[in-house]
């Protein structure tokens, strides 16, 4: 099991950052690490089912942690379609039941208002520790990828250094080129494979096609 704790210890042997004094905290390492699940999470995101319970009308408070929606029900077992919008078309609501959706400024939207349960099944964010000492808390992360939030967070760090060493004498104006960085190079080569491992392992999908 992946706790943050031990998350954080490989990360600073990978940084070599394990002395007596450390160069990065645990608080900024926690937020790196925030940063990696979210934008992981854009590629392999939890699957999540729920009831949606807090509405106006016919409009429902989603999840705060959504990354997209993959099926909408209401009654359970009855699934729901996504309203299409399509220029100069009018839209009309069915006359006795919800059969469409739609999501306005984060609340999921129904065509009519119903009293029957409404079931969501959605795509969300890996969640994160409740603070940098949560040191058991579980990443959700399966075990092949925690090497792409090291990555991730590694590249984050040698991004720092980076600006860091831009405050230097040489890049003051008229004596250096800031592109000649020597931090560079590692930013760019720990972003790069990120990007590269994700879309070698996430990348692509199937479109499913259907008839009313």
């Amino acid at each position: 099991m992946n706790t943050w704790g031990g998350f954080l210890s490989r990360v600073r042997a990978e940084l070599d950052d394990t002395g007596g004094v450390t160069t990065w905290s645990d608080e900024v390492l926690f937020y790196w690490l925030t940063d990696a699940l979210a934008d992981y999470s854009l590629h392999n995101p939890l699957r999540k089912t729920t009831d949606l319970t807090d509405k106006t009308g016919a409009s429902y408070d989603l999840p705060v942690d959504l990354v997209a929606i993959d099926l909408v029900e209401t009654p359970q077992g009855t699934f729901l379609k996504k309203r299409e919008t399509r220029p100069n078309v009018r839209f009309r609501a069915s006359s006795n039941r919800p059969h469409r959706y739609w999501v306005v400024d984060g609340k999921l939207v129904l065509e009519k208002e119903t009293e029957e349960a409404v079931s969501l099944a959605y795509r969300a964010i890996h969640p994160s520790p409740s603070s940098h000492s949560d040191n058991t808390f579980s990443i959700t992360v399966p075990q092949r990828d925690i090497e792409l939030l090291s990555l991730y967070v590694r590249a984050k760090a040698y991004s720092r250094m980076r600006g860091g060493q831009a405050n230097l004498d040489r890049f003051a104006l008229g004596s250096g080129d800031r592109d000649d960085n020597p931090v560079t190079p590692e930013v760019e080569s720990l972003m790069k494979e990120y990007r590269m491992k994700i879309a070698e392992r996430y990348s692509g999908g199937v479109i499913v096609l259907h008839r009313s």
